[in-house]
Parts: structure tokens; sequence; C-alpha cells
């Protein structure tokens, strides 16, 4: 059976690694991860799969043919979990990797409130891909958007989407989108990227909560937003 043409919004940290090796290998053509650089969403169009670390600016384009989903997270938990990949990886790759080797918890955290450069990857981030995020036509930097409109647009976009998942339910939520995809694993859904020891949020000092707090007060809101609205589509 040939799978149903599909667009996935892939959140840096939030297990979709894990979902794109899951689904890709029963397409003909994919697109994942950073392919998508240097293409316009219109390059895409007889792209059976399309995935990659774009924002719904990019993203839009594509979606009306396509069953589309995307995944959220906990977002204290995926800014420690983005904070402490970065420290395991190369920090010659990126500037952000080499930043968060440098800097303790603390100070890649202010960093995320007054350089660019770390904002768009920390500062509400899964909130500024669902507004417009990444790979946009119209070269809005996250720097250029306001707050609340923002926040505004993250939620009205989500509604668009087909599926909304979350990383604590990933093979629940995953076991759904198959079905609708018409996909049948040979196997069961990988553990791919996951990060290694790091502290538990409610184990960091006072002054860290209150940092992961305030940089991610968009994102709980779109996550409770989201939750609620699985919640409405499900009754």
């Amino acid at each position: 059976m040939i799978p149903v043409p599909a667009l996935f919004l892939h959140i840096q940290k939030t297990a979709g690694t894990a979902v794109v090796r899951t689904v890709s290998g029963y397409y003909e053509k994919v697109v994942s991860h950073l392919d998508y650089h240097g293409c316009r969403p219109d390059d895409l169009d007889r792209t059976d799969f399309v995935s990659g670390h774009f924002g719904y600016g990019f993203a839009r384009e594509l979606m009306p043919s396509r069953y589309c989903f995307t995944f959220l997270r906990d977002p204290v938990e995926r800014v420690l979990s983005f904070y402490y990949h970065c420290r395991r990886s190369d920090p010659g790759q990126y500037p952000v990797y080499r930043l968060a080797r440098e800097k303790s918890l603390d100070e890649f955290l202010d960093l995320a409130l007054e350089q660019p450069q770390v904002m768009s990857y920390v500062w509400n981030h899964q909130t500024w891909q669902l507004a417009c995020g990444w790979g946009n036509r119209d070269g809005r930097y996250i720097v250029d958007y306001d707050p609340e409109q923002m926040i505004t647009d993250a939620r009205d976009h989500l509604a668009e989407f087909d599926y909304i998942g979350f990383t604590e339910t990933l093979d629940r939520d995953m076991a759904v989108i198959l079905e609708r995809l018409k996909i049948t694993l040979s196997a069961g859904i990988p553990r791919i990227n996951a990060g290694g020891a790091r502290p538990r949020p409610e184990d960091l000092p006072s002054s860290t909560r209150s940092r992961l707090r305030r940089i991610t007060e968009m994102d709980q809101m779109l996550v409770d937003h989201a939750r609620s609205l699985r919640r409405s589509r499900g009754r």
C-alpha cells in the first residue's frame, strides 16, 4: 500500500529524528532535517514525505495536499535537552554548539534573551516555529516578531495540523499517525539522538528554574493550548 503524502514540521529535540527514521523508509521521495535548505516550497511539490527544521512560514504552501503533523514537548525539558545536546556536539559545526560548550547553563539561558544567534533556538522556540519560523519566505526573524502576535499566530496555525503529537506520548501518538498514513511498521519506533545524563528541572537551583520559566512562557501556553485542542478534537 502506498503511504499517504505527509508533512512533518520537525521541531528540534521533540523526538523528531525517531519520527523521521520510522516513517521515511516507506516513501520513495523524502526530504528531512536540513535538506530543505536552498529549496523553495514549490520545489518539493513532488516529494512524498517532507520534513525538516523549518517553520510554518515554509511549510504552509505544502500543507494543503498532505497529511500534516508535528510534535511538541514540555518546554523546559526541551531547552535542557537542547543545551546538553549542544554541549555533546562538535563545537565547530555550529556557533550555538560552541557557545553551549563555553557557557554555563545560566549564562546560556541569559544569552537566549539577548543574542539572536541563540534566541531562535531557545527562547520560546516551539512558538516561533509554529508562528513563522526558520525558512520563511518573508525573511522574518524572531526578533522582528511582536511576542503577543507570535503566540496568537502559533495557536492559530496549530489548528491547521491534522495531528499534534507530544514527545511524552510518542509511541501512542505515532500509532495514530502511522494508521492515518497507511503505514504498517516492520519494527518498533527507534530511540535516536536521545540525550545523555543531565539534571532534572526540579534539581536545578531556583534561579535557573526561574530563567527557564522566563524563556519558555509562551511555549508553555502553546503546549497547554495544544493539549486543549487535542481534547476538543477527541470529543
